[in-house]
């Protein structure tokens, strides 16, 4: 049908045809409902602003195609519904150019099925309302511009996809863009003032253009499987925006929001981001949950909020300007981020975190603002920092590797840290009023310089810190903690109370240029030493402390001016002062103390030139036990205390130099021979062979020279009640004059005074043997004097016009008893004695053996006596007489008719300190022995009793005191008879004993190993009384023997093997005479007897007193192997008088059985009528405890066991 409309330009009301018109062609296929021919319209009525228009009508169009417009070179169709005109299609359009207008309430409702709706054209609506609604899709939609307000909200709804949209313009107004299953094309751009529009989209959603928000507007935008492509340019005035994405957002160009928000949330990720400006209040939100976010331009927030959290990740930042309480918060939980540009934060806060890496972080400007950067990888580097006021906190686990220089106003706070990793350089650091802290588990690269005031710097590396610029620091303090060391160091400035700390504890201090602290305190610490110091200066009371647990390597130069410093460093590591001056130009008197303030480490150092115009050198040392030196491996090693080697001393009269403890000083000789190892031998030495030898001392070390000038300054060593020259010796000090050291004095160089107080010590080592004067040694009566490490024997006597020193023999040794054997050995000369036993005596007294004069004696006469010097023979009398007391200190006497058989065993430990009396004390011997014993008693008559005994005895012995270690031993078998009578109370027995034994003895010495392997012969004849009476109920049983002895020495040639050299033979010869002497013993036992089940029990106890006269002692002749030169010494072997007492218990039954006859080995014997025979049996336990006059002590056990055969 053709449907013709009234022109209605010449009509007064141009409302309307019909108030209702529906056409409806849905019956018929391929129909057209409603045509609009542009061109036709044109033609027929000219120029006009529409096509077709509907007033206060409605018009329903249901047709296969609803709405058509022709395709025009004239124009775009056009339909336009004014007062409340409805417009209602049922079908496909074809009406991609034409644009339908709406106004005054009218409404366009389009509706398809699933054939799509086609191309709807362009729509402008002014307080009307738009409805699309497509079981399909919608092929496009051009141009769509809504201007309210409007009562109902304009709706695009599709099943399936949307095309391309054209600008859509909206205000007071709202749309809804729905697409059930499809995707959007796009939108050309989006305009919205105090507007709303949304978008809901299963799939895609396009680019939505250039979108410009003001008013209040709101967009929400929303892929519930797809992806959104985002838009170009995004401005927010007073408005908000949302896309949410079920997979990713293509990305944005720039964005500005002034008072707005927007929030973007993706899956797998947001594209690239152009500029975001923020103003006025705005919050920008972008979340992106399992994937990235692409690059993002400059941003800028005013008073604004950012938040950005992508897991995967963000590409790269661009620069960030941050002011008036604006903050962002960037966030990447699983990725990394990265570049990020130039960060300017005025009064607000930006935090960046990365689980992984963030790469380069541009130049940072804070102002009152606080800054942190935290990443779980590595931070690349960063840019020039300046910060004023605020916090700055940049942390990479994994390390940074670099930053730029480091600016830092009042207030403001930095910290640079890595948990896992290292620090890059830090550029050179300006800090007023700051702090600044960085902090890394390994390598700290460290920093270009420090200018520091009224702040704190810290560096702390876990391992290394590679490189320290100059610092400078006023009213500030600085830290630097690098347990693997730090390689190098600048110059160090610290003024004006400012506290300097630069340790390592458990690596090493490369160089250091220089130390400077005026008015301020630095302190240095090496676990594994310092390699050199350029410059040491202190003054205006300052501080200093350098320690080191190994050495405090060279200083070129020091300066105490007024102040104070400490040194210490590890036990014999030797550093380094060329040039040291104390002055004092203010109030503070200048020190130097060679120790740590806890008085637990001293320093030892050699000085090249010592300047002392005023103040005080300390040298100290922890209180030590005395004694001969320890070995450094033991628990409880020995520590000494300051060393202070000094080469070339001037001063004047206002300096000083205490010495107190076992501290060394050294005056006058060459610095350069005084190894730690030389020193540790010289004190040893002096401790060992001195009178009264002790650790404790303090020490000076000098050569025949003489210290050289003092130039005035006092010098004390030990305790004194004050200084009696230039240098004073106290008690607890000693001076030791080393020969072998090289002077340091100038030619023709005159020295000043040592005095030696009566308490003070004297040594002389490796004296050259000529008699001689040290006229700069003076001292008081009572000041030791001793020889050590010399070839040369000779005798000092000290007085007040100073030391004379006299040659003489060593055979004039005090105390030697081998005299002719050392004449001889000095005869032949030391350098010719090689043969065995010549050269151990040469080698006791070269200088290379550092024996000691003070223990010459008791060395060489235990080896040249060496078959009694060890104690071996005092042993061996102590065994024989035990054996011969366990033999016959019982009763022998048996009922007649009886015979008796005996087993014994007895073990005894004991001490005999003095079995030699030597020039260097006296020697004894740790006494282990042993024994067994069996025998026979048989009756003669009904009076006497004859008794046969043998026995067996060993002995281990061990040197004690003042001689060398000798270890020996010695075996022994014994036999005695005896034949004893009978009286009613008592018994007399009568014994003769014989006795061959075998002895050892090994000493090792001076590179030598001496043995020796003698017999000995010996013989007693005994007569014993004892008793037996019963007192009050106790058997009182007293003894009374006489015995005389006998001993003869054989084979006692002792061999000597220089382990060096493999020289060996028979180096001395001993021979004695034969001994003889003889003892008296008286005692008495009382016991009580009560019986148990038929077996006797006794305890008893015994108590008695022994005396020895006649050859107590052995007199050895020791010779050189030749025969010549001998000498006799003498070695106690039995003492003069001793006590014993004993405790014992005594298990006994005596009984008579039947006589059995008949049967073989007992089996089948039956008894001999009524006959019948004794039985009987004894158990014996003692405890011993045995003491003589030269304190000889003893203690034993023995067990007896007795029954009839």
């Amino acid at each position: 049908m053709e449907l013709k409309f009234i022109d209605d330009r010449g009509n007064d009301y141009p409302l309307f045809l019909y108030h209702s018109l529906t056409i409806d062609l849905s019956a018929l296929s391929d129909k057209t409902g409603l045509f609009i021919d542009h061109d036709a319209v044109q033609a027929a009525f000219g120029s006009t602003e529409y096509d077709f228009a509907l007033a206060h009508t409605i018009l329903t169009v249901k047709a296969d195609e609803a709405i058509r417009a022709s395709e025009s070179w004239l124009g775009a169709a056009v339909i336009e519904l004014t007062d409340a005109a409805q417009l209602s299609s049922q079908g496909s359009m074809a009406f991609k150019n034409g644009l339908m207008k709406a106004t005054e309430c009218s409404g366009i409702s389009l509706a398809a099925g699933a054939s799509g709706l086609g191309d709807t054209g362009s729509y402008e609506l002014k307080r009307s309302s738009l409805v699309m609604n497509s079981e399909g899709g919608i092929a496009s939609i051009g141009n769509v511009t809504i201007t309210g307000p409007v009562s109902q909200a304009s709706s695009i709804y599709a099943e399936g996809d949307i095309g391309a949209i054209g600008s859509i313009t909206l205000k007071q107004a709202a749309l809804n863009i729905s697409l059930v299953q499809g995707s959007l094309a796009g939108i050309a751009s989006v305009t919205a003032d105090d507007s709303e529009m949304s978008i809901t989209a299963a799939g895609n959603v396009g680019s939505l253009g250039a979108v410009t928000l003001s008013a209040g507007a709101d967009l929400s935008v929303t892929s519930a499987q797809g992806k959104i492509a985002g838009t170009d340019a995004l401005t927010a005035n007073g408005s908000s925006a949302s896309f949410t994405a079920a997979t990713a957002v293509t990305g944005f160009g720039d964005i500005d929001l002034t008072g707005s928000n927007l929030t973007v949330e993706a899956s797998s990720g947001i594209g690239t981001i152009g500029k975001v400006n923020l103003a006025a209040g705005s919050q920008a939100c972008f979340s992106v949950s399992a994937g990235a976010l692409g690059s993002m331009g400059k941003v800028t927030a005013d008073g604004s909020i950012l938040t950005l959290s992508a897991k995967a990740g963000v590409t790269t930042l661009g620069a960030m300007s941050l002011k008036n309480g604006a903050s962002a918060d960037i966030q990447s939980s699983a990725g990394s981020i990265g570049a990020l540009g130039a960060i300017d934060v005025q009064a607000s806060s930006l935090t960046v975190a990365a689980a992984g890496s963030i790469g380069s972080v541009g130049a940072m400007t804070s102002n009152a603002s606080d800054i942190a950067v935290t990443a779980s990888g590595k931070i690349a580097q960063t840019g020039d920092i300046s910060l004023s006021g605020g916090s700055l906190s940049l942390s990479g686990k994994q390390g940074i590797d670099a930053f730029g220089a480091v600016t830092l106003g009042s207030g403001a706070t930095a910290s640079f840290a890595s948990s896992s990793g290292a620090l890059g350089l830090i550029g050179a650091v300006q800090a007023n009023g700051s702090t600044l802290t960085a902090q890394a588990a390994g390598r700290l690269e460290g920093v270009a310089g420090i200018d520091a005031h009224d702040s704190s710097v810290s560096l702390t590396g876990g391992g290394l810190i590679n490189a320290i610029g100059d610092a400078t620091l006023e009213r500030s303090s600085f830290l630097a903690e690098g347990p693997g060391g730090i390689n190098s160091i600048g110059i160090v400035t610290a003024r004006e109370n400012s506290d300097v700390q630069i340790a390592s504890s458990s690596g090493a201090l490369g160089s250091i240029q220089a130390l400077r602290a005026d008015a301020s305190g630095i302190s240095v610490y090496a676990w594994d030493g310092i390699a050199a110091i350029g410059e040491v200066r202190a003054k205006n009371g300052s501080d200093v402390s350098i320690a080191s647990d190994l050495s405090l390597g060279t200083i070129e130069e020091m300066v105490v001016d007024s102040s104070r410093v400490r040194l210490s460093n590890a036990q014999q590591e030797i550093g380094r002062i060329k040039s040291l001056r104390l002055l004092k130009s203010s109030g503070q008197t200048p020190e130097l103390i060679l120790s740590n303030a806890f008085n637990t480490a001293w320093a030892q150092v050699k000085v090249d030139e010592l300047k002392l115009e005023s103040g005080t050198i300390r040298l100290s040392a922890q209180g030590t036990p005395g004694g001969l030196l320890r070995s450094a491996s033991a628990a409880s090693p020995l520590q000494y205390g300051s060393w202070l080697l000094v080469k070339k001393l001037s001063g004047t009269p206002n300096g000083t130099i205490s010495a107190l403890g076992n501290s060394v000083l050294s005056l006058g000789a060459d610095p350069a021979m005084l190894t730690a190892s030389r020193i540790v031998k010289a004190i040893g030495d002096a401790a060992t062979y001195a009178d009264g030898g002790s650790m404790r001392k303090a020490t000076l070390i000098t050569t025949p020279a003489g210290i050289g000038s003092t130039g005035g300054v006092t010098v004390t060593l030990g305790e004194t009640a004050g200084s009696a020259g230039s240098v004073t010796l106290g008690r607890n000090a000693r001076v030791i004059v080393d020969w072998t050291l090289q002077s340091a004095l100038g030619q023709g160089e005159a020295s000043d005074t040592v005095h030696a107080l009566s308490e003070a010590e004297i040594i002389l080592s490796g004296w050259d043997g000529s008699s001689q004067t040290l006229s700069w040694l003076q001292g008081e009566e009572g000041a030791s004097v001793t020889i050590v490490n010399s070839n040369f024997y000779g005798t000092a006597t000290l007085s007040a016009l100073g030391l004379a020193i006299e040659a003489k023999s060593w055979s004039e040794v005090p105390g030697l008893h081998a005299k002719n054997a050392l004449r001889e050995v000095e005869r032949r000369t030391i350098a010719a004695s090689t043969d065995p036993g010549w050269s151990f005596i040469a080698d006791a007294i070269d200088s290379g053996d550092h024996v000691g004069i003070k223990a010459l004696a008791n060395v060489i006469d235990s080896a040249v006596f060496l078959t009694a010097a060890g104690g071996v023979t005092a042993a061996l009398d102590r065994a024989l007489r035990e054996s011969e007391r366990s033999v016959l200190l019982r009763r022998h006497t048996v009922p007649e008719g009886e015979k008796h058989w005996y087993a014994a065993a007895w073990t005894s430990q004991g001490k005999a300190p003095k079995v030699f009396d030597g020039g260097s004390g006296r020697g004894g011997a740790k006494i282990e022995a042993s024994g067994v014993s069996l025998g026979a008693d048989v009756s003669i008559n009904s009076d006497w009793s004859a008794s046969l005994a043998v026995s067996g005895a060993t002995t281990d012995t061990k040197t004690t005191g003042a001689v060398p270690r000798i270890k020996g031993s010695s075996t022994s078998a014994a036999v005695t008879l005896m034949a004893s009578r009978s009286f009613e109370h008592s018994e007399l027995t009568f014994a003769l004993g014989a006795a061959q034994s075998q002895l050892e003895a090994k000493q090792t010495a001076n590179k030598h190993i001496l043995r020796t392997e003698p017999e000995v012969q010996s013989s007693s004849a005994t007569v014993l009384w004892q008793g037996g009476y019963s007192v009050a109920g106790l058997h009182v049983e007293p003894y009374a023997m006489l015995s005389a002895h006998t001993a003869k020495l054989k084979k006692g040639e002792i061999s000597d093997n220089r382990v060096d050299t493999g020289v060996s033979g028979t180096g001395f010869v001993n021979t004695a005479a034969k001994r003889v002497w003889g003892e008296a013993e008286a005692g008495a036992g009382v016991s009580a007897q009560f019986s148990l089940m038929g077996v006797d029990i006794i305890p008893r106890a015994l108590l008695g007193v022994r005396g020895a006269a006649g050859d107590r002692a052995w007199k050895v002749r020791g010779c050189l192997q030749s025969g010549s030169a001998c000498d006799s010494a003498s070695f106690t072997s039995v003492s003069a008088f001793s006590a014993r007492g004993a405790l014992g218990l005594r298990l006994g039954k005596r009984d008579r059985v039947p006589v059995m006859t008949g049967g073989f080995l007992g089996f089948g014997a039956k008894p001999d009528g009524d006959k019948t025979e004794p039985r009987a049996w004894m158990l014996d336990l003692e405890l011993t405890y045995e003491r003589g006059s030269e304190k000889e002590t003893a203690k034993g056990m023995s067990i007896v066991y007795r029954q009839t055969f």
